[in-house]
């Protein structure tokens, strides 16, 4: 046997081996003790019927079992996986890889069982937004068509809703299924001003909007208004809304409103607002939901 202080071979005896106390302890070299000495079981233990090691563990049920932590000291140390060592696994000092394409691409699947789901515990933000051609113009007071103009007041051809003030449109969406129940949504505008401001001028909006869902009546409608400054011909516009709580929101309801072009509070711009597209920033902590109708 290798003694590391002699560094050399030597044989076993009496004299420099502890007895084990009971089946499946492992031997190792006690430096202080300068002897052969054996592991508790609960440290490690070799289950020599089933060929089977245990590390924290006197019961291992695997070829090898660890109860506690694994730390791989250095990044980019692998965990591989497969005959051919196809799929690893890594930390590379910045992000967790999961490399499913080492020797030929293959897909990763991931089954967390019935009604359950990946879920995300960070904040994730997507988006709805509508056209203005899935937009629909009231009998009156409704948008005149326009069309988009570049940065050197080129007419590009693509057309849109273009609104003064006292002009809206009407429309509706789904709170999609990956929608974080609960969290704030907040209601937006895309839109271009392609007549020269005087300075600065400002536009405003206003939002009326109410939630239905399956089973129930109508909310009450609620009304909100943003203004926005505009100082730049052709520039493009995000105007957002205050966010609406999402206490009581879920997925699945569905989001009916109004959006109108209405008088600013001064120096209104006196240039139509061409809108791109309106929507919703919202949060998402599923990929979809568990069911149908249920989160």
């Amino acid at each position: 046997m290798y003694r590391p202080q002699l560094k050399k071979l030597d044989y076993f005896s009496k004299s420099n081996i502890l007895d084990g106390t009971t089946q499946g302890q492992m031997s190792f070299y006690d430096a202080t003790l300068k002897k052969w000495t054996y592991t508790e079981t609960s440290e490690m233990f070799w289950d020599d019927t089933n060929k089977r090691v245990g590390i924290g563990t006197a019961s291992p049920t695997e070829k090898a079992q660890v109860s506690g932590n694994i730390f791989l000291t250095t990044d980019n140390d692998k965990l591989l996986f497969g005959t051919l060592k196809d799929v690893e696994q890594y930390y590379n000092g910045t992000d967790f890889i999961i490399d499913t394409g080492v020797i030929a691409p293959s897909d990763l699947k991931i089954d967390c069982g019935a009604l359950k789901t990946v879920e995300l515990v960070e904040v994730v933000y997507k988006d709805i937004n509508l056209g203005a051609a899935q937009l629909a113009r009231p009998s009156s007071s409704q948008p005149d068509l326009d069309s988009f103009v570049d940065e050197n007041g080129a007419d590009t051809g693509i057309e849109t809703y273009a609104f003064a003030p006292g002009e809206k449109v009407s429309g509706s969406f789904e709170i999609q299924h990956d929608y974080k129940e609960g969290t704030d949504i907040e209601f937006h505008v895309h839109w271009q001003g392609i007549t020269a401001p005087t300075g600065t001028d400002k536009v405003k909006w206003q939002l009326t909007y109410t939630l239905g869902a399956s089973g129930q009546t109508l909310d009450p409608t609620t009304t909100i208004v943003i203004e926005t400054d505009f100082d730049t011909q052709y520039d493009f516009k995000l105007s957002e809304f205050v966010a609406i709580t999402g206490t009581n929101i879920s997925m699945g309801e569905q989001f009916l409103f109004t959006l109108e072009r209405i008088t600013a509070s001064a120096d209104e711009y006196a240039g139509d607002a061409l809108i791109a597209t309106a929507g919703l920033h919202y949060q998402i902590n599923t990929i979809g939901s568990r069911q149908k109708l249920t989160k």
